[in-house]
């Protein structure tokens, strides 16, 4: 992945006493690369890289350019996947008009600003505080009215709703999402859409008809990138219908 101007990467065992070579060449292949982190894994109740720099500037904020937005965020401290931009603009090219939506674990908000930008209304969730300040700073930086979101440092399950419904919710938790799964389905209006990531066994074992009662239905299942070898990121688009 490439965040900005730092490139993270993640070595097989067999290439880690390689690191600093590797980190080399990544500097001075790409010119527009300071610096280069080696990926731990992701862990946490915050989903968090565990990151060490392995070559260049010791530095992890930098900012990132996206499907012309900017996203400023210390990767050490928030979770940003650089290969979500494409489901991102997908997401955004289906809005149709100004929307309600809830962003439920949004991070340093690039779906919510995505979105704002198309003229929706953004309640955005997220326990980790340290994704509320650069979140704020992005909505900024990327000239959202203040008007057009709301961003809380919450826990998606603890959070009351009271009797709000939502014509679009992105439940992007794709490690532990199965378990929201009921009570995002009982937020959503009539007709509106869940966009649903989990990760998933590549061989469609996983069918998410068996998780969703039957006044909903999956529309749409695409396969946003690979995860390990025999499971994928998977995006379920599930919409509600009172036919």
């Amino acid at each position: 992945d490439i965040f900005g101007n730092i490139a993270i990467i993640r070595l097989k065992d067999d290439s880690m006493l390689h690191g600093k070579e590797i980190a080399q060449a990544l500097l001075s292949s790409h010119k527009n690369i300071e610096t280069v982190c080696i990926d731990l894994g992701v862990q946490g109740e915050y989903r968090l890289r565990n990151l060490a720099v392995i070559g260049g500037k010791k530095n992890f904020v930098s900012v990132h350019k996206e499907n012309g937005l900017i996203f400023e965020a210390d990767i050490s401290k928030v979770y940003f996947s650089p290969r979500l931009a494409t489901e991102r603009q997908r997401v955004s090219s289906l809005v149709n008009g100004r929307e309600i939506v809830l962003d439920a674990f949004a991070g340093v908000a690039p779906y919510s600003i995505s979105l704002a930008k198309k003229g929706c209304e953004i309640l955005a969730l997220d326990s980790n505080p340290e994704a509320k300040k650069w979140a704020l700073r992005n909505f900024i930086n990327n000239s959202i009215d203040s008007e057009k979101y709301v961003y809380n440092t919450c826990k998606f399950e603890e959070f009351d709703f009271k009797s709000k419904k939502f014509d679009r919710i992105i439940v992007n938790n794709p490690t532990n999402s199965l378990q929201y799964l009921d009570r995002v389905l009982n937020l959503i209006s009539k007709k509106g859409l869940v966009h649903f990531y989990n990760i998933s066994s590549k061989d469609g074992s996983f069918r998410i008809d068996d998780f969703i009662p039957s006044q909903f239905e999956c529309i749409n299942i695409r396969e946003v990138h690979p995860y390990s070898p025999s499971t994928s990121l998977f995006v379920f688009d599930i919409i509600r219908n009172f036919n």
